[in-house]
């Protein structure tokens, strides 16, 4: 990781770790900018590589910090950092934000914010139970099969026939 970050900082790497990782610091300081390392998919981030991130994160504690790092990520991930071993990056995790699926009573309003309210009237509220239950509220697979179920019904209401077949096009 700290060599990537020099490679962003057009920062020739160092000898050691902490050598690369002062001169990158120096780099930051002179920049009116605060770095965030955005790390996705974080859940599949190996544990040594975790372990040294808190380093990268402090890694100059007599100024102003000058990176922050964001975890997005499975639930998994949650599980990973309750390691023995992760106790100093959990620590230092100042919040912690978990987005959930829609609620049952979101189903309605995210059609319509999604599709508009012509094209969410085509899917009946008798079908925004099953598409809750199965989709576990997740608004981008609810998208999919809605999609799905629209470009197999182009005129009138969506029907429960139709929801399966999109149901089993991503085997949910």
């Amino acid at each position: 990781v700290t060599n990537a970050l020099a490679h962003a900082l057009h920062i020739s790497p160092r000898r050691c770790c902490q050598d690369t990782l002062a001169v990158a610091c120096e780099a930051l300081r002179a920049h009116p900018t605060h770095l965030v390392l955005w790390f996705d998919q974080a859940h599949e981030i190996d544990l040594p590589t975790l372990k040294d991130l808190p380093t990268i994160a402090e890694s100059d504690l007599q100024s102003e910090q000058t990176i922050s790092v964001v975890f997005s990520g499975l639930p998994t991930l949650l599980k990973r950092l309750d390691a023995p071993e992760l106790f100093p990056l959990r620590r230092r995790i100042d919040a912690r934000v978990m987005l959930q699926g829609l609620r049952r009573s979101e189903v309605a309003p995210f059609l319509e914010h999604r599709f508009g309210a012509e094209i969410a009237e085509r899917v009946p509220s008798q079908v925004h139970d099953e598409l809750f239950e199965r989709t576990q509220g997740a608004p981008a697979v609810i998208d999919q099969v809605v999609k799905k179920a629209l470009a197999r019904t182009p005129q009138g209401a969506v029907t429960g026939d139709t929801l399966h077949g999109a149901f089993d096009l991503y085997d949910i």
